[in-house]
């Protein structure tokens, strides 16, 4: 098999949780909340061949997230001229920080745009700023890791009887 080496045997492999770099306004930053620096978990051995971005930007698949160095490929998105509601793909699992009830935002972006409210909801993002948990955070490296302070609180989509959705805000009071 060609993947194995006897020579190179691993290392290979993009694991914990890493800095994302996201390019202003593109549809992933705003389901940030207009973040333009991001931390998510990676697993992953995959990577863009750098010979094709060029190619693949000018055919309308933009590169909108990479990594500390600039060189890794962590999102892309797909162009509105291809006229599809939503597509973002990571590299990263951003289902490890989801809860029910409080979507990731690339989940929430899903469901916003299953039921033609994207536009709105993006809007709602940017207004209501950054979530906290996924905002980097300096930290010395002898520093225990704390767990995530509870979010007091949480967006919800909820659907009516004729299929549409709406995000609210609801605190734990409601």
């Amino acid at each position: 098999m060609p993947e194995v080496s006897k020579e190179y045997m691993g290392a290979t492999m993009v694991l914990g949780a890493r800095n994302v770099f996201l390019q202003p306004g593109s549809t992933c930053s705003k389901l940030y909340g207009g973040l333009t620096e991001i931390v998510e978990r990676q697993r992953h051995r995959y990577e863009v061949n750098e010979t094709y971005i060029k190619q693949m930007e000018a055919a309308g698949l933009y590169f909108v997230g990479r990594d500390s160095t600039g060189e890794r490929m962590e999102v892309i998105e797909l162009g509105p001229e291809h006229g599809h509601p939503f597509f973002l793909g990571l590299q990263c699992h951003p289902e490890f920080k989801s809860r029910p009830g409080y979507p990731a935002p690339p989940f929430l972006g899903l469901l916003l745009a299953a039921t033609h409210q994207l536009e709105q909801g993006l809007q709602e993002c940017l207004n209501q700023g950054p979530i906290n948990h996924y905002i980097p955070k300096a930290r010395s490296p002898r520093t225990p890791r704390t767990p995530s302070p509870k979010v007091p609180d949480t967006t919800t989509l909820s659907f009516n009887q004729v299929n549409s959705a709406s995000v609210c805000q609801n605190s734990p009071t409601h």
